[in-house]
């Protein structure tokens, strides 16, 4: 799906904006008519179109629920680029876009495990607990590591772009980095919401989270990219105490 998404704009490039959406939609598209093909000839699965009504009844509140916490948890990353390039300038823009780019990389991490997590716990409720420490475990021994070389080395990263990447953007990656440590468990603690089907409160907590990041980030934004990496510790800080006690009342209830 990457690669498509990559490679196609070259060749629509010609588009404008349109050919980036094409990119993006062909590549979706792509990824799932693979899916389908892998799914049947390795599983053995055989797809036949049905519309169960009465399913979609059932499905629709939890996944509408998650498209809408799903939204407001993304609306500060989508946002920040056009207040940081009218505010700072395109070239600043330029320097938050790559350490967070790298970011999303190691985000990789902690969304691929909650994604197990749930599974599991959807499946297997009563193991949500020992299930929950076993994943945190396993997250800080796969993202721990990774988090700690790119703050060590992230400036040698960033110098694949160019020295003014790496001079201008190393303090607001390390800090970033900071931040995704600290903020890990986040993600699991929203499957554990998921879990228990507290889709307001997954709602709440985004909405609130986005009005967060985004008021602390206007508010260190004379300090340029620092002022932001110091934003995102305290938004990840708050977020997690938050999250967390949510999470604790619905399993000590």
């Amino acid at each position: 799906m990457s690669l498509v998404k990559l490679v196609l704009p070259i060749f629509l490039v010609g588009l404008g904006a349109y050919g980036i959406f094409y990119s993006f939609l062909f590549s979706v598209n792509v990824a799932m008519v693979m899916s389908i093909i892998l799914l049947t000839l390795l599983f053995g699965y055989q797809f036949i179109p049905r519309i169960d009504v009465g399913e979609l009844k059932k499905m629709w509140k939890f996944s509408f629920g998650n498209y809408i916490a799903g939204f407001f948890g993304s609306l500060p990353s989508l946002v920040m680029p056009l207040i940081i390039t009218n505010a700072l300038g395109p070239k600043v823009t330029a320097y938050y876009f790559m350490p967070s780019m790298i970011i999303a990389a190691l985000l990789a991490i902690p969304r691929s495990i909650s994604a197990s997590f749930f599974a599991e716990g959807s499946h297997a409720e009563a193991n949500l607990k020992s299930n929950f420490i076993r994943s945190i475990k396993s997250l800080y021994l796969l993202l721990g590591p990774l988090v700690i070389f790119t703050i060590f080395f992230g400036k040698y990263i960033l110098l694949l772009f160019g020295k003014e990447y790496s001079a201008e953007g190393i303090v607001y990656l390390q800090l970033i980095c900071i931040g995704l440590l600290i903020g890990a468990p986040n993600s699991l603690m929203g499957a554990v919401l998921n879990v228990k089907k507290k889709i307001k409160s997954m709602i709440f907590i985004s909405i609130f989270g986005a009005i967060l990041t985004l008021t602390l980030n206007y508010v260190f934004l004379s300090k340029s990219l620092v002022g932001l990496g110091i934003a995102s510790i305290i938004t990840t800080v708050v977020m997690l105490i938050i999250q967390g006690a949510f999470v604790y009342y619905y399993f000590f209830k």
